[in-house]
Order: structure tokens, then C-alpha cells, then sequence
């Protein structure tokens, strides 16, 4: 597995990408497959931008689009010319704001090779878009999408669980649930004394070897950025 995989600032580590909102609000089938797609790329590709809100669609479209009477795009009963940079949907009409789109950076030529091994098609011909990628399984536009009664179950990203948060001295079964995420990570050995329920010394510096590794703020306490980073399976 690659140390840091390329994104539209620095590249970031695995850890680090899955606790951003953007990859948190995809659907759950998207995080896993564009986490595949980054992880056998082997830092060759990562992720640009997942999930938008309407929000940002909106500021995405009016950057690169302007008020045109024979404009390919239609909006507030407006016609709008793509004039800039990228090509996007008018807000409410993205499929990035259901969570079921990606945009990936880095090998594009790899990923046009690569994407379909991963349930994955990308849009190079279809809006010129090879950083695009959306499930094989659905149409490419979210009004036939919709059309078709919102193919799958859970087409909105459902609010993240994450287990309590750990901090020094703490005991109980969240501090169990850390051990045991250590454990299967390799970061500490399977003892009956590693898995006490007591977030002790060595523990703690254990957690702040791996919040070094990922760039997260290293102070021991195991709060929903670090618990994230954990349970993206990365070693650090």
C-alpha cells in the first residue's frame, strides 16, 4: 500500500483522505470502490472531490458558466454557455450532491485502463471528464437516475457512527474496541494484557505513533478524525 496518494492540495495519506467529508458523504459503495481503485493504483491516483453539497455545485457552475440564450445548459429558467475551466451540472442536478460520483486525480490514463475492474466507468467520452467516475450499474445523468426511482436503496450518504471517544485513562468497551482495531492493525501484540479495557501508557503512545504517521493531531485522545483513521485499515 502506497505512503500518500495524490488530491487536489498535498498528497495525503489514506487515513487522512477517508476523514474528509468530501469521501466521508459518498455512498458507502462509492468509498469502497474508489478506495480500491486508489489502493491498486499504488499512489498513482487519489481522490480530487466526492461528495459536493448544492452549495458548492452552485458555486462550481457559476464559475465556469455564464447567462447565454443559446447556452447547452438550462437553469432557472435560464440558458447557460460553458465558458471556463471545467464542465458541470447545474446545482440539484449532479450526482456528486447524491454521493454516487468521484473525481480522481493523478493517472487518468490509468484509470481509463483500470476503472471497470472496480464497477466503476468513467466520463472521458462522454462530457470529456476522465477524472469522472460513477458506478457501472447506473445511468450517467441523475435525472434518469431519479426517473427510474433512485436505483439504489440508499441513494443519500446516511450521518457517520463512530465509536465513543477514547482519551488517556479511560476504560470500558470503547477502549476494548480501540485495542482490538490496534491489534488487527499490527500496532500492538494480541495479549490477554492489550486487551483490558484500560487505555494505559504504552497504549497511548502507541495511538500518537499513528496520529504522527497520518497527520492528525497527536495528543492520544482517540476522537472521530483518528477513530476514522483507524478503521480505514491504514498502518501508518
Amino acid at each position: 500500500m502506497a505512503d500518500v496518494y495524490p488530491t487536489y492540495g498535498k498528497s495525503r495519506t489514506l487515513a487522512q483522505i477517508a476523514a474528509t467529508q468530501t469521501f466521508i458523504r459518498l455512498h458507502t459503495t462509492m468509498q469502497e470502490r474508489v478506495k480500491e481503485v486508489m489502493v491498486a493504483a499504488g499512489g498513482k491516483v487519489g481522490l480530487g472531490q466526492g461528495f459536493r453539497s448544492f452549495e458548492d455545485q452552485k458555486k462550481l457552475f457559476l464559475a465556469n458558466y455564464v447567462p447565454d440564450p443559446s447556452g447547452e445548459r438550462v437553469w432557472e429558467g435560464k440558458r447557460w454557455r460553458h465558458a471556463r475551466a471545467n464542465p458541470a451540472s447545474p446545482p440539484g442536478n449532479s450526482m456528486h450532491e447524491l454521493g454516487l460520483a468521484a473525481d480522481l486525480v493523478g493517472d487518468l490514463k490509468w484509470v481509463a485502463a483500470n476503472a471497470g475492474r472496480f464497477e466503476l466507468k468513467t466520463f472521458a467520452s462522454v462530457n470529456d471528464e476522465p477524472w469522472h467516475v460513477q458506478p457501472v450499474e447506473l445511468p450517467n445523468g441523475r435525472t434518469e437516475y431519479e426517473r427510474r426511482g433512485s436505483l439504489w436503496t440508499r441513494s443519500e450518504p446516511v450521518a457517520e457512527t463512530l465509536p465513543e471517544a477514547v482519551v488517556p485513562g479511560a476504560t470500558g468497551p470503547a477502549v476494548r474496541r480501540l485495542q482490538d482495531q490496534l491489534i488487527r492493525l499490527g500496532l500492538i501484540s494480541a495479549t490477554d494484557g492489550n486487551r483490558d479495557g484500560v487505555y494505559g501508557p504504552a497504549t497511548q503512545e502507541v495511538v500518537r505513533q499513528f496520529q504522527q504517521a497520518n497527520g492528525l493531531v497527536v495528543d492520544a485522545k482517540v476522537g472521530p478524525q483518528t477513530w476514522r483513521a483507524l478503521l480505514a485499515g491504514t498502518k501508518g
